[in-house]
């Protein structure tokens, strides 16, 4: 599952998420191409920067991302690709 979480406020917020089935996850921002909590199986928090926001890709626990030409893969699925810079 993939969840878009923004934060419209001046100030950083904190947001927790419980997964919806019983089994360790990580989040993997797909923004940052970073993992924000690894291991959870009950609750993880992570902060939303001010007028921000997180594209959260949520992958079994222990999932290692490997890019391939820009595009970022969990066992050969595809989690996210290379941010393009538009001017």
């Amino acid at each position: 599952p993939t969840y878009l979480y923004y934060n419209p406020y001046d100030t950083v917020q904190t947001v927790c998420f419980v997964p919806a089935e019983k089994s360790q996850v990580d989040l993997y921002d797909t923004l940052t191409h970073e993992y924000l909590v690894r291991n959870i199986d009950e609750e993880g928090c992570f902060d939303i920067l001010a007028n921000s926001s997180r594209l959260l890709v949520v992958l079994p626990s222990g999932s290692e991302i490997e890019n391939k030409d820009g595009t970022y893969m969990v066992d050969n699925k595809i989690v996210a690709y290379k941010q393009l810079n538009i001017r």
